[in-house]
């Protein structure tokens, strides 16, 4: 048992030693102009990139994939998203925000919502295996948003929730939507809906704003202003038992969680500078992922065990990545990282060692 004590101990000063405990990034973009908005499904990275003066989507398979034009040219694209080998995106046509998609190994573009009527505006797409959801402005504008889906197998649209609350951001996982709802308290709450079975989930109303929301599995997560907009904090809920989760409640903001299976990633404040921060929700095992001092990172995507984000070390916005260890492994580095933030975490370990 001494023996091991010692290991531990000898690990978790050497994890910590190198930007408390980072794991190893790799460049996913570095292209000239400014890359953003990155989201990931298993090796395969997409994102907004403006090196050519307009905002186009390209994307990327790690770990040495070449990188893939995928909405090029003259109009705006944003928001884009990926599931398996399909890709969607909003896109700027004149006066209206349209809804695209496509395959990341070929095919053409297709429409997935092109509503060209007096608020034709659709944003935020989301998608998860053959359903695409998206923020919807055909019934009255911004201050009567909703959520629309379409099944792309079947080619059909349909309205995932329409109520007189004003929804937008949404995330979804298999048949599960999640969104964040403004409550006639003035208050956002976050919302969801089975749309296998219609339904409605009441995730959150905390009476404090709750924002953007992700899921994966049973799992939501949500920004959370409970303790205030100075401290700003991520909370979640399993949507199997009800319990609520939290997530990571540290000094400053955490904000921009994203899930995938057991593993959430946010964007932290409680430094500096923004960096990326992760938690294994099985295990409660904190860690950090990219905190390199003098520069920022920021709005992080996973998929499985890689996590990608928006980085200006080089002095501009590029796209770049990590691999976050097996379960076993983090749990060591996430031990880590709780000695060299404890006061003393050396001194109290030869104490159990005696």
């Amino acid at each position: 048992m001494r023996t091991i004590a010692i290991l531990i101990v000898a690990v978790a000063m050497t994890v910590c030693a190198d930007a408390r405990g980072d794991f190893p990034s790799f460049p996913v973009c570095v292209a000239q102009g400014e890359q953003g908005t990155p989201a990931v499904s298993g090796n395969v990275v997409v994102w907004t990139d403006y090196r050519n003066a307009v905002w186009e989507v390209y994307g990327k398979a790690l770990p040495a994939g070449s990188e893939v034009p995928i909405a090029v040219g003259s109009r705006n694209r944003g928001d884009p998203d990926i599931s398996g080998d399909t890709v969607v995106w909003s896109e700027r046509v004149g006066d209206h925000l349209f809804i695209y998609g496509q395959g990341f190994s070929g095919g053409s573009i297709f429409p997935i919502c092109t509503n060209d009527s007096y608020y034709g505006w659709a944003s935020s797409p989301a998608i998860s295996g053959n359903t695409v959801v998206w923020t919807d402005e055909r019934n009255g504008g911004a201050i009567k948003r909703t959520i629309y889906g379409k099944d792309l197998t079947t080619n059909t649209e349909f309205v995932v929730c329409a109520n007189n609350a004003r929804q937008e951001n949404p995330s979804i996982s298999g048949n599960v939507v999640v969104w964040q709802e403004y409550r006639t308290n003035g208050d956002t709450d976050i919302g969801g809906k089975n749309i296998a079975t219609g339904d409605l989930l009441v995730v959150c109303t905390n009476n404090s704003a709750q924002l953007n929301p992700a899921i994966s599995g049973n799992a939501v997560v949500w920004e959370d202003y409970r303790n205030g907009e100075s401290n700003i904090d991520i909370y979640g809920k399993d949507l199997s038992t009800g319990q609520e989760l939290l997530v990571c409640t540290a000094s400053g903001i955490q904000q921009h969680p994203a899930i995938s299976g057991n593993i959430v990633v946010w964007e932290d404040h409680r430094g500096p500078y923004a960096a990326v921060y992760g938690k294994d929700l099985s295990t409660g095992a904190e860690f950090p992922i990219c905190t390199g001092p003098g520069r920022n990172h920021r709005s992080p995507a996973i998929s499985g065990n890689t996590v990608v984000w928006v980085d200006d070390r080089n002095g501009y916005w590029d796209i770049y990545g990590a691999t976050i260890p097996e379960p076993a492994s983090l749990s060591l580095l996430a031990l880590g990282f709780a000695l060299s933030l404890s006061k003393g975490g050396l001194a109290v370990m030869r104490r159990r060692r005696a």
